[in-house]
């Protein structure tokens, strides 16, 4: 499954491993310091192996396409892949992955054009170049209970430049593990990762191989609201090396060779402000069952005491007005209901990853509520994080034409020490009639993130997200649209709440097809 990451210092919220068509195994994780680029992945997600046997066996789908940057720009293509799965026992599988280079393959029909007066031995030529066309893998999973496994996996085994092996343990709700440690940690998630190389991405999309990374993942699994933590122990050695091959790009710091120990904290409580449980067909099943109830929620900073009960009141009395006005809220039923979160970060880093960035602008500043100092190659680095979302949704995800409606916008604030500092000058700018300043106003401007998803037809519907960043610097356009990703997206109506999800970013000219499961 895909494993929730850091909220780190730029970043500012929980993350999930990043999609990544550039490799066979499908994932990178985030540039520690660094948020993730704009993705689709918001949703639990089985290992890349097993997408493809599945789509294989039940999608009728031998082939699987995937799409790693032009060409014309050192990327690989157009690429489909391929896998064959094998049980040999009851609780170990081994699958072999095969990757085509369709690039690669037009190039090849080019040059058998271009020398078609000459006698080719076309098999010879063929079997000369397979090497190059095709990418091959391994991997092998042992089950050693139904929650914990060990996965071994090595990709590109011509050249034996990518290996990897996790070693996971799933939460549980009773304290009948053998392992001592977990039936004291019941309801954690455990994982041990070696990858060699790891790969990396930072918040521009660039790759990163480092040459040896260790991980260790210890996340607590919460409910709805309350608390959750999660904690990380990360090592890397080596020279951390451009995925490209372009040498220019400067390397970011956090992945110097080091040791670093991270820990982050985020508490949440939900609320409903209105959910409409009647109005559905009779003995018709939704495409998914968690987008089957129409409903409004939103999210923030957590509100406690006398102000989060005045403002639920206020909800409750804003729907029941909605309610006398509109015939289609006088038969839902109201929860009344408010969701927030908010959390801290704390992270320290000894060996050369405890270096930063120089500063090259001036809302550095603006963030000295956070802790940092570095001395003797140790640094330390807590801060705050907060979002901010809505989400909407009409519709019961039922009938065949246009009966899913679904619109999300969430802000995040990556830095609450940032955010509060320029929140304080701009405060004294105001009392003593000053100019505002526009950093001290950049400093407190979140970051935007808006979704649609539409239904088109049956189990298909189109899905948009979209980044907007403010920067009031530029006063011709205060707001610009930094990225979007596109995709469409086919309900798996037989799992209950799982889709096939296909998804291109014009931006980072990226491309894929892949599973995802329980996205709400």
């Amino acid at each position: 499954m895909g494993r929730l990451r850091w909220a780190e210092e730029g970043g500012g919220r929980w993350k999930l491993d990043m999609e990544a068509p550039v490799t066979m195994e499908g994932t990178a994780r985030a540039v520690p310091g660094d948020p993730l680029p704009l993705s689709l992945s918001r949703g639990r997600r089985i290992t890349r192996p097993k997408q493809l046997d599945f789509m294989h066996r039940f999608m009728s789908s031998p082939l699987v396409p995937s799409f790693a940057g032009d060409p014309a720009n050192g990327g690989q293509g157009l690429l489909v892949h391929h896998a064959h799965t094998l049980h040999l026992t009851e609780n170990w599988s081994t699958t072999i992955l095969e990757q085509l280079d369709v690039q690669k393959i037009s190039l090849l029909f080019k040059e058998f054009a271009s020398n078609h007066v000459k006698e080719i031995s076309w098999p010879k030529t063929i079997f000369k170049h397979l090497l190059d066309i095709f990418s091959w893998g391994l991997g092998t999973e042992f089950l050693f209970t139904q929650n914990s496994s060990f996965l071994v996996e090595m990709y590109n085994v011509k050249k034996g430049n990518r290996r990897k092996a996790i070693f996971q343990q799933k939460a549980r709700h009773n304290f009948s593990s053998t392992c001592l440690l977990w039936m004291q940690l019941p309801h954690h998630n455990l994982t041990l990762e070696t990858a060699w190389p790891g790969l990396f991405v930072d918040n521009n999309g660039t790759y990163w191989d480092v040459p040896l990374s260790l991980a260790i993942d210890l996340a607590s699994i919460s409910s709805s609201s309350g608390l959750s933590y999660h904690l990380c122990l990360q090592h890397n050695s080596g020279k951390p090396k451009h995925f490209g091959g372009d040498q220019t790009t400067q390397v970011p710091p956090s992945l110097l060779p080091g040791l670093c120990v991270r820990a982050a904290a985020s508490i949440k409580e939900n609320w409903s402000i209105w959910r409409k449980k009647g109005g559905k067909l009779r003995m018709v099943q939704p495409y998914d069952a968690f987008l089957s109830d129409p409903h409004v929620t939103a999210s923030g900073v957590i509100v406690k005491g006398k102000v989060g009960e005045t403002l639920r009141k206020l909800f409750q009395r804003f729907v029941f007005l909605c309610k006398g006005c509109s015939p289609v809220l006088k038969s839902t039923r109201s929860d009344g209901s408010f969701e927030a979160t908010a959390g801290a970060v704390a992270s320290a880093s000894y060996g050369d990853c405890s270096a930063r960035l120089p500063i090259e602008d001036g809302l550095e500043r603006y963030k000295a509520f956070r802790l940092y100092t570095r001395k003797n190659n140790l640094a330390v680095f807590t801060d705050l994080f907060a979002s901010v979302s809505c989400t909407a949704q009409h519709g019961n995800f039922q009938r065949l034409f246009l009966d899913l409606t679904r619109l999300n916008a969430r802000l995040d604030f990556p830095s609450g020490s940032a955010f509060l500092t320029g929140v304080a000058h701009l405060s004294q700018d105001l009392y003593n009639s000053r100019q505002l300043n526009l950093e001290a106003i950049h400093a407190v401007c979140p970051e935007l993130t808006v979704s649609l998803q539409q239904q088109i037809a049956g189990p298909f519907s189109f899905r948009v997200d979209s980044r907007i960043l403010f920067d009031p610097k530029d006063t011709y356009h205060i707001a610009h649209l930094d990225e979007s990703i596109f995709a469409i997206d086919w309900a798996l109506k037989v799992l209950g709440s799982a889709k096939a999800t296909a998804w291109c970013s014009p931006k980072r000219r990226e491309a894929m097809v892949e599973l995802r499961f329980f996205e709400s």
